[in-house]
């Protein structure tokens, strides 16, 4: 009988999965920043002042989440696997090996 992961834990494959999500995440934050300079080279919206410092806002807004907040994200992601794996090598999380 196959002995099933706790519902919830990582485990060492899940990390293909893990990584491709990181990925999809950097080329969306990336699109999203190459829109957001697009339309700060706009002359329509360059000649607006409220205008321009809202594209140029929401450009910093934007860089400082795949800066700042992805890689702590992919740091605790880490460390989740490497729980897991001296747990359930412990004996804990999947009952005690036989």
């Amino acid at each position: 009988m196959k002995k099933m992961g706790k519902k919830g834990a990582f485990s060492l494959g899940d990390l293909p999965q893990v990584a491709l999500s990181f990925l999809l995440i950097g080329v969306f934050f990336a699109v999203a920043l190459v829109i957001l300079a697009s339309l700060s080279n706009n002359t329509s919206i360059s000649g607006s002042a409220s205008a321009d410092t809202a594209v140029n806002n929401t450009i910093l807004a934007v860089s400082e989440i795949p800066n700042n907040w992805l890689l702590l994200i992919a740091v605790v992601v880490a460390a989740a696997i490497v729980i897991g794996i001296v747990i359930s090598n412990l004996g804990g999380a999947g009952g005690m090996r036989s």
